[in-house]
């Protein structure tokens, strides 16, 4: 099982208006084949910062789904409308669970 987390640090007071847009991510990866889940959380401390947390069936499938939102207009429009509101890069990172 793959786990995959997206944090995002928005400009001041542009994390509400970016919520819509992580939603709307997160409900594309969900619909994805091999996503186990998908969810949107935001910071008890910052109001501003929010992280998307998605769990994948297997590495190909988290692989297809990287692989469509490089090539796929639909599945980049989300993110693209988060770019503006944003307050440097988003880090990503890629998990392997741990049995037991």
């Amino acid at each position: 099982m793959i786990i995959r987390t997206e944090m995002y640090k928005f400009q001041a007071r542009q994390g509400r208006l970016a919520l819509a847009h992580l939603r709307d991510h997160a409900s594309l990866m969900v619909r994805t084949r091999g996503c186990l889940e998908a969810r949107v959380a935001r910071s008890p401390d910052d109001s501003d910062q929010y992280l998307v947390y998605s769990r994948w069936d297997s590495r190909e499938s988290h692989g297809a789904m990287v692989l469509q939102l490089r090539r796929n207009q639909e599945a980049q429009k989300p993110l693209l409308a988060l770019l503006p509101m944003l307050e440097g890069e988003p880090r990503v990172g890629h998990y392997e669970a741990l049995e037991g």
